[in-house]
């Protein structure tokens, strides 16, 4: 890929700052809209950013933000469960991010596998939310 359509660091922590809130590693925690087909191929959407891992849940989800170089639309690609589905979210913009969509309330022993998991990978385990 040309290095002009990578984005510079800053850029990409930026991003992932403004997104990693909207996925675990149960799935969205956002009423995300989905791409029309729900899922699709990526390859044409531009540049790959990692943006989370399921960490220690067992068939969690992998998801990733793609920049469409064209656009500047912003998607989430989910990918992960038991048959490794395919997932695609958006499109967002950099500017309105997905904080906007309503919090999907998860069962609480999704949410405590999601928050484990995140501690863990990161160092910051604390005691039960």
């Amino acid at each position: 890929m040309p290095e002009a359509l990578v984005p510079p660091p800053s850029m990409r922590e930026g991003l992932v700052a403004m997104f990693a809130d909207c996925v675990s590693a149960v799935g969205p925690t956002r009423e995300l809209p989905l791409v029309e087909g729900g899922s699709t191929t990526f390859e044409d959407l531009g540049v790959l950013i990692p943006l989370s891992d399921p960490g220690l849940v067992s068939d969690g989800y992998y998801h990733w933000l793609r920049v469409q170089h064209a656009t500047g639309l912003i998607y989430i690609v989910q990918v992960g469960g038991i048959a490794g589905w395919q997932t695609l979210f958006g499109p967002f913009t950099a500017e309105a991010g997905c904080l906007a969509y309503p919090r999907k309330e998860s069962p609480p022993l999704l949410r405590e596998l999601a928050r484990i998991s995140t501690g863990c990978l990161t160092g910051r385990l604390s005691g039960p939310a």
